[in-house]
């Protein structure tokens, strides 16, 4: 469990970083200008969405699909005599 919530914690940490180094590249990234006010405000907030969900949420929805594949594999072995 440990190993899990250090990866996840690693990963959110890597998209982050990725995203914040892309941040000063982002006028060259778009083709067109849109009619929205701060594109740069709008894109820190989805990457620090990202990276979150990640940090907080990813572990225990492993954990729990993990436990419920465990549980319908008890389930379904037959019984011994």
């Amino acid at each position: 469990m440990l190993f899990y919530k250090k990866a996840y914690f690693f990963i959110g940490s890597f998209i982050l970083l990725a995203g914040l180094v892309l941040l000063p590249f982002l006028p060259y990234l778009m083709k067109e200008t849109t009619g929205l006010v701060n594109v740069r405000v709008i894109y820190v907030l989805f990457l620090v969405n990202n990276a979150a969900s990640y940090w907080l949420f990813r572990i225990s929805r492993t954990c729990c699909t993990v436990c419920r594949k465990t549980m319908s594999t008890r389930l379904l072995r037959p019984a011994r005599p």
